[in-house]
């Protein structure tokens, strides 16, 4: 018995030294965890202070933020919102809490750095809700202003912070922006999902003429599946956008899904461009033949859809497109998008961004010589087809003239009394 109560005392003893050593152990890493929280918690707020030092920094120069929320995207991480001001207003933010957040603070604008599909429904979600969304059409802006900051006004910007990279976005030119709502990224949506299988589209075609025939059926069913995408993206377009049914009636494309997703993109492409140059530019296409040591920076996938468009539309030989079909494409589709959006706004278009007259955001190339140095026009040999033959007629595809600002105009009356010339 005794030996039986002394095993059981010591066990009882080695358990209780083993819940003392635990609770010992919990109690350290709590301590721990709390001393890294507060360190973060910290270190946060050293950062929010420095993107707010920089905010006052970059304002002293005269430059305007813009006026809304800049929202910094992390698809794994929590955002960074900062809202400038009088007194600007840095967080952090949960993705589900972004609307609420906005909504408290009486913002009516965002802009964010990019426009990818993951951000999709978090952005609809907040174009429903009456609030302008926005985004940065190139992100190698970004590094470029902060260069800038660093070369001109000798501000440092610090590489590695969330909060330096909402701050940095709300100065970016208004001509870098783009402005979007939840119907365009439903479009924008199903575009990406055409285009990730359009793309093999025309080698398909080519297998089915070429292939064995036990092989055939199964590439006929990759060929049958892209023009449902099609169809399902055209669908899309068109419940948003029904006017452009129009569009495929000119183009005499009504019964051909494929060549009508080609149009569709094209059209949601040049939608957002305020001038013709800047929609020209945007397709690749280079109106002056004298070499350029800039770089004509353009969207890749819609030259290819311009391509594919002015070879089904004009019949052509697909190894020999000229750029004269594609010019003539873009500009039709550019002022059919200009209808459009005259017509929703009311023949205010690019007010918001405050984007009217010459000095829109599109304007301006780096490859168009001012006077000289425009490719030649020569009309190429008819061929069949009408469309061609209207499209010709008196249609000269460089941008003429405009008339002069009415300031120019102005003749000044002559001074009787001139004033005295004071160095």
């Amino acid at each position: 018995m005794k030996t039986e109560r002394k095993a059981r005392t010591k066990t009882e003893e080695a358990t209780q030294r083993k819940k003392k050593t635990s609770e010992k152990t919990n109690e350290t890493t709590e301590t721990v965890n709390e001393e890294k929280v507060k360190e973060e918690e910290l270190k946060e707020e050293a950062l929010k202070n420095e993107a707010l030092n920089l905010f006052h920094e970059i304002r002293q120069h005269g430059l305007k933020p813009f006026e809304g929320a800049s929202v910094d995207f992390h698809q794994k991480r929590e955002l960074v919102v900062f809202i400038p001001g009088e007194s600007p207003i840095i967080a952090v933010v949960k993705h589900e809490e972004l609307l609420e957040f906005l909504l408290k603070n009486g913002v009516r604008r965002v802009l964010v750095d990019a426009l990818f599909p993951s951000r999709a429904e978090t952005l609809a979600t907040i174009s429903k809700a009456n609030i302008e969304v926005y985004f940065i059409r190139r992100l190698t802006v970004i590094e470029k202003f902060r260069k800038f900051l660093k070369k001109k006004l000798k501000i440092e910007v610090s590489q590695k912070s969330d909060f330096a990279d909402a701050v940095l976005q709300s100065f970016i030119k208004p001509k870098y922006l783009q402005q979007i709502d939840w119907r365009y990224l439903d479009c924008l949506l199903e575009m990406q999902l055409w285009r990730d299988n359009g793309i093999n589209y025309q080698k398909y075609k080519q297998r089915l003429k070429t292939w064995p025939k036990e092989k055939r059926d199964r590439v006929a069913k990759l060929v049958t599946n892209i023009e449902e995408d099609a169809r399902i993206f055209v669908h899309t377009v068109l419940k948003h956008y029904p006017e452009i049914a129009d569009l495929f009636k000119e183009l005499r494309i009504e019964d051909d899904a494929v060549t009508q997703a080609y149009a569709c993109e094209i059209f949601l492409e040049v939608l957002p461009c305020d001038t013709l140059i800047g929609a020209i530019n945007k397709a690749g296409i280079k109106l002056s033949d004298k070499p350029s040591k800039k770089k004509l920076i353009h969207d890749g996938r819609m030259s290819h859809a311009l391509n594919q468009l002015a070879i089904k539309v004009y019949h052509l030989n697909p190894k020999k497109v000229d750029k004269m079909f594609k010019l003539m494409l873009v500009k039709k589709i550019w002022k059919f998008s200009r209808r459009i959006q005259m017509k929703k706004e009311g023949g205010r278009v690019g007010e918001a961004l405050d984007r009217v007259g010459p000095e829109s955001r599109d304007s301006g190339r780096p490859d168009l010589p001012k006077r000289e140095g425009f490719i030649a026009y020569s009309p190429p040999p008819i061929r069949a087809g009408d469309l061609r033959k209207q499209e010709f007629a008196g249609n000269h595809p460089a941008p003429v003239q405009g008339p002069k600002h009415p300031a120019v105009l102005t003749t000044l009356q002559p001074c009787p009394s001139p004033p005295l010339f004071t160095p």
